[in-house]
């Protein structure tokens, strides 16, 4: 969904990208090809561990199957 601004624009919810009308700031996000990821504050706290320490055994096993799931299905 489009967010407005106080200037009365539409803006993409990914890119940030301002539009004059919402449709074509929904069509935008919908061009990012975006994946939503269920994710536990737990678990995204591990994950970003991860990124800064490069430490593997910090990501749970279950995340790392449910994030190969996603790019598995459509």
């Amino acid at each position: 969904m489009a967010i407005k601004n106080r200037k009365g624009e539409w803006i993409c919810s990914y890119c940030k990208q301002v539009y004059p009308d919402p449709a074509a700031a929904d069509s935008c996000r919908e061009g990012h090809n975006l994946v939503y990821v269920a994710i536990t504050k737990k678990e995204l706290n591990h994950l970003l561990n991860f990124i800064y320490t490069g430490e593997e055994e910090l990501i749970p096993p279950g995340l790392i199957t449910r994030l190969k799931s996603y790019l598995r299905s459509k």
